[in-house]
């Protein structure tokens, strides 16, 4: 149960850091251009 646990929590994170990322990454590519982003 605890190795499940810690499992999911790492997906969990290792996914929300990519989505975060990729936003923050796409907003300073846009260059201000809030429809590209």
């Amino acid at each position: 149960m605890k190795r499940t646990l810690v499992a999911e929590a790492l997906g969990t994170g290792l996914l929300v850091a990519t989505v975060v990322g990729s936003g923050i990454m796409a907003e300073g590519l846009a260059a201000g251009n809030d429809a590209v982003a």
